[in-house]
């Protein structure tokens, strides 16, 4: 499968899980990891802006290790 076509795919999934909490609050997911894979994840570190501050969990972009 193409990068392209996983992303899409995968937006779609995360819409439909949005659409879902919106409408009923009380939902618990239980596990979204399924949903992740190591090329997502990989691409996701590539587009982070490394310059950004930290955020509540004080880690900055100079702190993530890509292995």
């Amino acid at each position: 499968m193409s990068v392209h076509r996983e992303m899409t795919e995968r937006l779609a999934k995360f819409r439909m899980i949005a659409r879902k909490a919106k409408e009923n609050p009380q939902m618990k997911f239980t596990s979204l990891a399924h949903y992740l894979s190591e090329e997502y994840l990989r691409d996701s570190y590539r587009n982070l802006n490394k310059s950004a501050a930290s955020g509540v969990d004080e880690v900055n972009g100079s702190s993530l290790i890509l292995r």
